[in-house]
């Protein structure tokens, strides 16, 4: 799973352009979730050039969603994914 839509990042290039987004790792406790998410163009490559950002959010432990899909709520609520559509 991932997010497909036009990302702007700041990178160490300038504002960056990437059409895709994906939570590559993620941990915490019930109070704070780390989101490690990458960007890239590609999503069929993993090691294709990108950026790396950390999102952090406050999970809900009672939810039947798990915190992978959490994330991904998440992550669309935040104006860097506006728009975003489930890649």
């Amino acid at each position: 799973m991932g997010l497909k839509g036009n990302f702007i990042v700041n990178t160490v290039k300038g504002d960056v352009v990437f059409t895709y987004a994906k939570i590559q790792n993620f941990g915490g406790n019930v109070d704070s979730i780390n989101l490690s998410v990458f960007f890239t163009g590609n999503s069929d490559d993993d090691l294709a050039p990108g950026a790396m950002k950390n999102f952090t959010f406050t999970p809900d432990m009672s939810s039947a969603s798990s915190l992978l899909d959490q994330g991904y709520a998440h992550l669309k609520t935040l104006p860097l994914f506006s728009g975003a559509e489930d890649a």
